[in-house]
């Protein structure tokens, strides 16, 4: 088991989110070591780890502070806004999450990709 399967048995076990929950994790996880070949692992823990939160976050009806305009700006500007709303879009394809989880989301994938080139 490698430790980003440790992470979610982690999450799943706190109760922190569902079984199903867990399996579109390690499916995330899969599409980005595949989208995104040699994927740092600690890059790729923190998109997980956001993730379960967002799901925790919706179960628990909670809501985060939004990214500001300015700053979903220039992710939006940057050269790997493309790729990461593809790799979201694929991610989410049977996971509905609201705007502001898909703009920090997006911002992990874009911050991830960036770290990657």
């Amino acid at each position: 088991m490698d430790t980003i399967q440790q992470r979610i048995e982690i999450f799943e076990n706190a109760a922190m989110i569902t079984r199903e929950e867990a399996e579109l994790l390690d499916t995330w996880a899969d599409i980005l070591r595949k989208e995104i070949p040699g994927i740092k692992s600690e890059n790729l823990e923190r998109i997980i780890t956001h993730s379960a939160m967002m799901m925790k976050r919706k179960k628990d009806q909670e809501t985060i502070d939004p990214l500001s305009d300015e700053i979903y700006q220039t992710i939006v500007d940057s050269e790997q806004y493309p790729t990461a709303v593809c790799l979201f879009e694929k991610m989410t394809e049977h996971y509905s999450a609201n705007e502001v989880e898909k703009r920090y989301l997006i911002l992990h994938i874009c911050t991830c990709l960036s770290r990657e080139d």
